[in-house]
């Protein structure tokens, strides 16, 4: 009687009556043919449907996020980029390895730097160059930290040149030694070797004399974002005095 009860419609009258509701229990659920307990859609407890389930769940959430799925998530790749880089990165570069346009680079560039404020980092920005760099007044810190090898000091008359250099780019080697009356040719090596300066162009005088100006390392040497917030000249010939604002009189520069 049992086994005619579980046939069910295939046997015909022996699956109608009352003893067919009486098995329609629980228990039922045990049977090889899985009669009936299946209320979810098919695979849905697979580990494949429950990772697409804790993936639509997440993307959902993300995205109620303010712009999460918009410029933010630019911002922070940009942000994971430029940390790993152990070079300034062009603007260009950051489009190619984000695929977006310049517009939403360079907005994501401002939210970016908007981020870090407060923070140990922050975002220089030399032209169309980006860069991840300490905040100076943790410079203290980060040097006991890594303990850099030490290395030699700039001469007053090289922060002389590099304080002309600064604020009168691009500007050539004769208006800088018109300025400080004397030969500066060694000076100007010595200040590119160290990075500091590079050629930016050339003039349209005799000979087209090289134009020089300040590069990124400049500005991580004085702890400033970027040439629009250089001080004004008084300020700014204390400033490379002290090699920067960490308070250090002749920042050690390698």
């Amino acid at each position: 009687m049992d086994v005619a009860g579980e046939a069910g419609p295939d046997h015909g009258p022996a699956a109608a009556g009352p003893h067919r509701a009486d098995r329609a229990d629980p228990g039922i659920r045990g049977s090889p043919r899985g009669g009936g307990h299946i209320r979810r859609a098919p695979g849905a407890d697979s580990p494949v449907g429950r990772a697409c389930q804790a993936e639509r769940a997440i993307r959902t959430h993300t995205c109620r996020e303010p712009g999460a799925c918009g410029v933010t998530s630019v911002s922070a790749a940009l942000e994971a980029i430029l940390f790993s880089s152990n070079r300034p990165l062009k603007v260009r570069e950051l489009q190619q390895a984000t695929d977006s346009d310049r517009n939403s680079v360079e907005g994501a560039l401002e939210q970016l730097r908007e981020s870090l404020e407060g923070r140990g980092v922050m975002l220089m920005r030399h032209h169309d160059e980006i860069h991840l760099a300490t905040r100076p007044e943790y410079a203290p810190a980060v040097r006991r930290a890594l303990r850099p090898e030490v290395s030699g000091r700039l001469s007053q008359a090289a922060y002389e040149t590099l304080a002309i250099v600064a604020y009168q780019q691009p500007v050539s080697r004769a208006r800088i030694e018109e300025v400080r009356g004397v030969n500066c040719e060694s000076v100007l090596g010595n200040l590119e070797l160290r990075d500091l300066i590079t050629e930016v162009g050339r003039g349209s005088g005799p000979g087209q004399p090289k134009l020089y100006g300040t590069t990124m390392r400049f500005l991580q040497v004085t702890g400033i974002e970027s040439l629009d917030h250089l001080p004004t000249p008084s300020d700014g010939a204390e400033l490379l005095e002290r090699g920067g604002a960490d308070g250090n009189a002749r920042r050690e520069i390698r």
